[in-house]
């Protein structure tokens, strides 16, 4: 009896080494990030892929600059035509109490002197293996909440972006910002939010509510904003596990405050459109104490 029962965990062995082996083919790696700058992940604490570098920079200036288009913008109108036709036929009080801004479509919105690119989002980024050790003043918010509103048919603003948390010894710690969906129309709307690390639930809002979710964290891509009662809306917002990022205005102006100089960092840049603005992981920067001034060139869409 003994020699079969060995025969028979002989046989078995194989199986159960393999059925182990397998069970952790399912399993995610959390822990792996390559800072903000690769991809434009928000993992700039995390520890996966060995010990990271310390960005601490003792010196501080400012960095302004412009999105500015290469090429020749097509003109818009067909689209502001579609939009206005899909407000007509599902919620035709847009076409009467909107204003003009809301109803022409966000995609592209240039200023034609300049050629500035609105709704560019630009942040820093530490070099891969680094991350960003934030002083005491660096872990407050400019904002107490990031606010958006839909009056009517659109989100207002297109584009934004927060620092609910920042991250340290591996851990993400709340900075008490808010992200707020506030509904300023007189009729229903829903805000369906969801991003690569943000679940997102989709939340009906009526006239006057407003929604704070509770799962907001650094994404590693945009959380992407839209209405299911109005298809047509839509909306991004990127959130940072640092206080260095600002979305260009209607002139294709951006200005981040305070930002580290003398230390190697990578300037990053995303529209809707055509996406990463400077490559996946960012052009390498070095900022100086003071002012400094950066161009960012917007593919035309051909």
């Amino acid at each position: 009896m003994t020699r079969i029962r060995w025969q028979l965990v002989a046989l078995l062995a194989p199986a159960l080494t393999l059925a182990v082996a397998l069970s952790g083919c399912g399993k995610k790696d959390e822990g792996k990030g390559s800072g903000d700058g690769g991809s434009a992940s928000s993992d700039s604490g995390s520890k996966g892929g060995g010990e990271k570098k310390a960005i601490e920079a003792k010196a501080r200036g400012t960095l302004k600059g412009r999105a500015v288009l290469v090429g020749d913008l097509p003109s818009m109108a067909g689209k502001d035509a579609d939009l206005q036709a899909k407000m007509k036929e599902k919620e035709a009080r847009c076409l009467a109490d909107a204003t003009d801004e809301e109803k022409a479509q966000y995609e592209w919105r240039v200023n034609p002197q300049t050629k500035g690119v609105e709704n560019v989002i630009v942040w820093l980024a530490p070099p891969e293996g680094a991350y960003f050790k934030l002083s005491d003043e660096d872990k407050k918010p400019a904002r107490p909440e990031v606010v958006f509103h839909q009056p009517h048919c659109a989100f207002i603003p297109h584009c934004d972006v927060a620092f609910t948390h920042y991250r340290e010894g591996g851990k993400l710690v709340p900075t008490g910002q808010k992200v707020v969906f506030k509904n300023d129309a007189a009729f229903p709307h829903n805000t369906d939010y969801k991003g690569s690390r943000v679940q997102g639930r989709n939340q009906l809002l009526a006239p006057g509510d407003q929604f704070e979710p509770k799962d907001m964290q650094p994404d590693i891509k945009e959380i992407t904003l839209s209405c299911q009662v109005h298809p047509w809306m839509h909306a991004y917002l990127r959130d940072f596990d640092h206080p260095w990022a600002a979305v260009t205005d209607k002139d294709g102006n951006f200005e981040i405050k305070n930002v580290p100089a003398d230390v190697e960092l990578q300037l990053v840049a995303w529209h809707e459109v055509p996406k990463m603005l400077l490559g996946d992981k960012g052009k390498k920067i070095t900022l100086k104490a003071g002012d400094n001034t950066e161009e960012i060139e917007v593919p035309a869409p051909k």
